[in-house]
C-alpha cells in the first residue's frame, strides 16, 4: 500500500468512502 492510500483514507473517510 502507498503512503498515498493513507491520505486518500482521511479523506475517504470524510467522504464515506470505502477504506
Amino acid at each position: 500500500m502507498s503512503s498515498s492510500s493513507r491520505l486518500l483514507c482521511q479523506i475517504n473517510r470524510e467522504a464515506k468512502w470505502s477504506c
